[in-house]
């Protein structure tokens, strides 16, 4: 692979690029924006949406299945927190308690 410049015969004049140069430019050109175009961006997109579905699905048989979620009318989450200012000092510790009734209702 040749990667240098052509010189004119008298040294004068403009450099004109080998073919070796000119090939080498197209295979970077290709490796490194190629697997950038929308193309390939559209294809990673929807087999990474493929991935997420099917684990989804398995999420849920695990759950024992879509009809078993269904039958859940309530949940109640909680945990600790603690609330820090912009110097990291602890200013607030507690325990936060979450109540989720399903359709669409939740109180704190």
């Amino acid at each position: 692979m040749n990667l240098s410049f052509d010189r004119p015969p008298n040294g004068i004049g403009k450099y004109t690029p080998s073919r070796g140069f000119i090939k080498h430019a197209l295979r970077l050109f290709l490796i490194f924006l190629l697997p950038a175009s929308p193309v390939a961006r559209e294809a990673q997109e929807s087999q990474s949406a493929g991935q997420a579905e099917v684990l989804w699905e398995q999420a849920i048989a695990a759950k024992g299945g879509r009809e078993q979620l269904y039958r859940i009318s309530s949940l109640v989450m909680w945990y600790q927190e603690t609330v820090r200012n912009l110097l990291g000092l602890a200013v607030h510790r507690g325990i936060v308690e979450r109540l989720y009734v399903f359709p669409g209702k939740s109180w704190e």
